[in-house]
């Protein structure tokens, strides 16, 4: 199974946060591993605002199935 963007994009993120936290970098090392993660995470943002859109629910009024958008109960954070 190939490997989407999103996922390559948390994969890395991780990487970032193991280089900052673990290792004697320098500060602007530090600084562009997180400029870098700070970008990586504004992509996966609107990926999944993007998917969340998608994402519907079937229900059935009055014998025929409609389709509406899928709540969560949560209020955008975003």
């Amino acid at each position: 199974m190939k490997k989407t963007a999103f996922e390559d994009n948390i994969k890395r993120i991780e990487e970032i946060i193991r280089k900052i936290e673990g290792s004697q970098i320098s500060l602007d090392d530090s600084v562009k591993y997180f400029e870098e993660g700070m970008k990586l995470i504004k992509e996966c943002e609107i990926k999944l605002e993007s998917t969340k859109q998608k994402v519907v629910k079937l229900v059935s009024k009055d014998g025929i199935v409609v389709e509406e958008p899928l709540d969560t109960g949560e209020e955008d954070e975003l």
